[in-house]
């Protein structure tokens, strides 16, 4: 997920309140898919994209413990170090 601002449409300040918290929760949710994780076992729903890291003895994709990305198109973990 990415960030992409909705523009602010008023001047009530009720509403300015609802729009920062909202916008914040937006930065919220996107800063947390660029947290890396580390697993024990292989994610349950993986996506496209997905950044994660393999403990290496509990789940190993490949390559041991490290940093590997999802390839949603050919199904298959990619070490990246």
């Amino acid at each position: 997920m990415s960030y992409t601002r909705f523009p602010l449409q008023t001047t009530d300040i009720g509403q300015l309140c609802a729009w920062v918290n909202e916008e914040l929760a937006k930065v919220e949710s996107a800063m947390r898919q660029l947290e890396l994780v580390e697993y024990h076992e292989a994610p349950v729903r993986p996506y496209n994209g997905m950044k994660v890291i393999a403990d290496g003895s509990d789940w190993n994709p490949g390559s041991g413990r490290g940093v590997y990305w999802y390839d949603g198109d050919g199904s298959s973990w990619e070490f990246l170090g």
